[in-house]
């Protein structure tokens, strides 16, 4: 039985009306500025914690960026927040001189229903400008295509292409050699600690972990979890190049009301060996949705190719 994701991409071009310095990591303003505006844009109960207000199940600021689930779920026992249901894509680095920022945001499930809200807060965002100097920009937004999707004010609705990716399959035993560069920082834990040391299998994983959140939080749902079995893992990966360098980027916590710094690897490893089909293509399908930790920051973006 096929188990389905739905997900759209929303390709972004922010031109500037000046030059501007990026100092702080691009990703980590766009998701502060478009929480912050579709916050201000649905919040219609401001005295309210987010768990507590009667309109969290239609808001569209809850949704994405609180996410909250009940604390017995299968892939996510015990915890009552959820991975958020979009990521942010395009790593650049912070420091440079910029007129323009591309980037991509990839909704996931029903938040494919929420493209006009992101659009609409991110086009609110330009008017008060990003980074120290606060400058404002204009918003492109297109399709995977390089189709508009923001006339205007007016959204084309059939512009926006939905998607549709299957969860891995297939026990067959394939030997393949699979190239991962990390676009933007991978950050994961290996018995709850970032590690450098970390191996094929762990990487397998971790995309397994993040993928099971995904499809059953934000895919199939019940249905999901009532038909997945955890695959045998048969034959042997290893990483037979590593070529990866750790990146630390400061930012400041709104939640936690101090700064700090988030980190990843950047650069490439090589993974060759004997394994189900399922193992590779959890990996290829790691390169199409994001894995690791902190993908609605910007992290987690990497690209497999077959060598």
């Amino acid at each position: 039985m096929n188990i389905n994701l739905k997900n759209t991409k929303l390709i972004c071009s922010l031109e500037f009306q000046k030059h501007v310095r990026a100092d702080t990591y691009p990703a980590f303003v766009i998701r502060s500025v478009l929480g912050y505006h579709l916050k201000r844009m649905h919040c219609v109960a401001h005295q309210t914690p987010c768990q507590d207000c009667v309109f969290r199940r239609t808001c569209a600021y809850v949704f994405l960026f609180e996410s909250i689930i009940d604390k017995d779920t299968p892939v996510l026992d015990g915890r009552d927040r959820a991975s958020h249901p979009f990521r942010i894509i395009g790593h650049s680095e912070p420091g440079r001189v910029i007129s323009t920022l591309e980037l991509g945001i990839q909704l996931f499930g029903p938040a494919v229903d929420y493209v006009p809200h992101v659009v609409f807060a991110l086009r609110e965002a330009g008017k008060d400008g990003l980074f120290r100097e606060r400058v404002p920009f204009r918003l492109s937004v297109a399709n995977i295509n390089n189709e508009p999707i923001l006339e205007k004010d007016r959204i084309i609705q059939s512009h926006i292409i939905n998607e549709t990716e299957l969860y891995p399959s297939g026990t067959d035993m394939e030997t393949r050699t699979v190239q991962v560069l990390c676009r933007s920082p991978l950050r994961f834990k290996v018995n709850n600690r970032l590690t450098s040391e970390f191996t094929a299998p762990d990487l397998v994983l971790t995309s397994q972990r993040h993928i099971d959140t995904l499809f059953y939080l934000y895919g199939d749902g019940t249905e999901f979890a009532y038909n997945k079995q955890t695959p045998n893992w048969e034959g042997e990966v290893k990483i037979i190049h590593r070529d990866l360098a750790w990146r630390d980027y400061p930012r400041f916590s709104r939640r936690q009301g101090s700064p700090m710094k988030l980190g990843g690897h950047v650069g490439t490893i090589t993974i060759s060996g004997n394994a189900p089909r399922w193992v590779w293509e959890t990996l290829h399908l790691a390169g199409r949705i994001g894995t690791g930790k902190n993908t609605s920051f910007g992290f987690g973006d990497i690209m497999v190719t077959e060598e």
